[in-house]
């Protein structure tokens, strides 16, 4: 898609970004960033739009987030941004705030995710379900099976011959 940085309106420290943040657009950020006002400790990243992002990108917050308590606040981050930070900083980072409260246009996009996640559940427990009622089947036909033989052993085999468990000798 390609990369594209701007101003977030309403916001003196906010920017927008759409597209991938990974080496090849790192350094334009990282130029537009210095052109906001100076002194600025909190710079606020709208990331709804962010289809990819790399370790280069995630080492450009880090170093928002280290201005101040917050530093960055990545509002309504997509889905890919989400699952970098869930792997890479499991935990958190100290002066990183992830912020899904806000209207605008991420609004509509968490709708769409939460809506998606829960379609990939129901997914998983039908799947979980119809497994469950595979395995409860072949029980069912396995108990069949020993009942089968069991009316059809021989008759010098008696239920008195058996071997008890834990041994014969």
């Amino acid at each position: 898609m390609g990369f594209e940085v701007g101003k977030l309106d309403g916001v003196e420290a906010g920017i927008q970004v759409r597209g991938e943040i990974d080496i090849a657009s790192v350094k334009p950020l990282e130029e537009f960033i210095s052109g906001l006002p100076p002194n600025t400790t909190q710079v606020v990243v709208e990331a709804s739009g962010v289809e990819f992002m790399d370790s280069t990108g995630l080492n450009l917050l880090l170093k928002l987030a280290a201005r101040g308590d917050p530093g960055v606040v990545i509002r309504n981050p997509s889905r890919q941004v989400r699952r970098l930070l869930s792997l890479a900083l499991p935990d958190g980072a100290p002066g990183l705030v992830v912020d899904f409260s806000s209207d605008g246009p991420g609004a509509a996009h968490r709708l769409t995710e939460m809506v998606r996640s829960a379609l990939e559940l129901r997914a998983a427990a039908v799947s979980c379900n119809a497994r469950a009622a595979i395995s409860r089947a072949e029980a069912q036909r396995l108990r069949g099976l020993r009942a089968d033989w069991v009316d059809r052993r021989p008759p010098w085999l008696s239920a008195a011959s058996e071997v008890p468990d834990g041994g014969g000798g």
